[in-house]
């Protein structure tokens, strides 16, 4: 299931990018 392992790597990049911008804004 490479589709799955692609989808799960967005959303862990999407995550640690919002995580990021949040403690930034702090």
């Amino acid at each position: 299931m490479v589709g799955g392992i692609i989808v799960f790597a967005g959303l862990l990049l999407v995550g640690v990018i919002v995580a990021v911008r949040m403690s930034k804004k702090d």
